[in-house]
């Protein structure tokens, strides 16, 4: 039952009946309708053809931008992450200076 539902919604979703933000973003698949299902296939324009190819080319480096941003931004908090922990000791070590110097410093 599982698996027929989630097979369902990838249906819809590859349709663009339904929309999926989690996975697409803001990304928003047209319908599909079926008297364009297979348009490129047996058309005779080839302006209308080319567009097809450029938005579909333009859909997957949006795609393949959109990872490299969130590859991107995954390094940058791994790295912010072990600056946090650095600057957090540093601190401490800090901290801990001045309380000597103000126990060794005369009253």
């Amino acid at each position: 039952r599982i698996a027929a539902d989630l097979l369902a919604k990838c249906h819809r979703i590859g349709l663009g009946v339904e929309a999926a933000p989690a996975l697409l973003g803001d990304v928003v698949i047209p319908e599909v309708r079926a008297k364009d299902a297979y348009a490129a296939a047996d058309m005779g324009d080839s302006h209308r053809l080319s567009r097809i190819s450029r938005s579909t080319a333009e859909l997957m480096a949006s795609h393949q931008f959109r990872y490299q941003l969130q590859e991107r931004r995954t390094r940058l908090q791994a790295s912010e992450a072990d600056l946090r922990k650095k600057w957090e000791k540093t601190r401490h070590e800090l901290e801990e200076v001045e309380a000597q110097i103000a126990f060794l410093s005369p009253k």
